[in-house]
């Protein structure tokens, strides 16, 4: 999906088996115009759910022991990509 909207920026987050994951992934026209970094915003983020995480500028992951945090994750996130 990146490769064919270089512009496109989401977060996804979901709770498996209880535990929470979240991923963030930025085609390269968006990093580039703002200058974000998705490891940037998963470390940003995922305190929320109690957890951590890295990967790579244009895609990241974490997971987590707070599943309730989802929400302020994914708000957060937002807020950051805004």
């Amino acid at each position: 999906m990146r490769e064919q909207h270089s512009d496109l920026a989401f977060v996804v987050g979901s709770a498996i088996d209880g535990k929470p994951l979240l991923a963030v992934s930025l085609g390269k026209a968006f990093a580039d115009a703002t200058g974000l970094k998705a490891v940037d915003i998963i470390k940003q983020i995922s305190p929320e759910i109690k957890g951590g995480g890295g990967g790579q500028p244009d895609y990241a992951t974490a997971g987590g022991k707070e599943p309730g945090g989802m929400a302020s994750a994914l708000k957060k996130a937002e807020e950051i990509l805004s």
